[in-house]
């Protein structure tokens, strides 16, 4: 049987350069029989490009949970286009790769009861963080009680707000169901988000339980 390809010193210096897995993986593609025809530089890429992914699905798994979003098993390849929701698969396969952080760009969802926005705004969001983009997924009414209580304290409301201008991606559910108490703040991160929404948020035929899919711009706060 083949000993460890590395010595403790080697492993040591993997630890060091956070290598590890890479290190462990290319021992593991050396030691097997069925890979003695391939050359130990096709084996070292086989590795890293594994390392890479593995570390990709980490990011990705680490921004999904992040995001904290209601639904976090939701996905656009599941979603149902029945006729009258205006909705494609076309459609929605931009929006799911869309270049948040490059295209600043504000989504509204609006649709009565029970038309599923909330999965929608989910799974948009989930998708962009499958594209590496920071997403924070909120509620309406719960931003507007978390800055209300943060008001009391400058420093603390401030970096509430620096933190929700500085994702790639802002998802606030229940946009219109909101409290007339918490219009205010609404129509200030309608204001901060890039663009501005041509939607009205009142209707008497709908529930506007309305999702806003928006990337912050930055460059408003500067």
């Amino acid at each position: 049987m083949m000993g460890s390809v590395f010595t403790s010193v080697d492993h040591d210096k993997f630890k060091a350069l956070r290598i590890t897995h890479l290190a462990a993986r290319f021992e593991e593609l050396i030691k097997d029989e069925a890979n003695d025809a391939a050359a130990p530089e096709e084996l070292f890429l086989t590795a890293v490009d594994e390392a890479l992914e593995l570390r990709r699905s980490i990011r990705i798994e680490k921004l999904i949970r992040q995001a904290k979003f209601p639904i976090p098993e939701a996905s656009v390849a599941e979603l149902n286009y029945p006729p009258g929701r205006n909705l494609t698969p076309v459609r929605m396969k931009r929006y799911a790769t869309h270049e948040w952080r490059a295209d600043p760009t504000n989504l509204l969802i609006i649709s009565p009861t029970g038309g599923g926005k909330t999965y929608l705004a989910c799974a948009i969001g989930i998708a962009a963080c499958h594209s590496e983009h920071s997403v924070h997924y909120t509620r309406m009414d719960d931003l507007a009680r978390q800055l209300v209580i943060a008001r009391g304290d400058g420093i603390g409301h401030q970096n509430m707000l620096n933190k929700l201008s500085d994702v790639d991606l802002l998802i606030i559910d229940d946009l219109c169901e909101a409290s007339h108490k918490s219009s205010n703040v609404q129509q200030k991160i309608m204001r901060s988000s890039h663009g501005v929404a041509r939607h009205p948020c009142a209707s008497s035929e709908f529930n506007f339980a309305l999702s806003l899919v928006a990337r912050v711009n930055r460059e408003a706060r500067q």
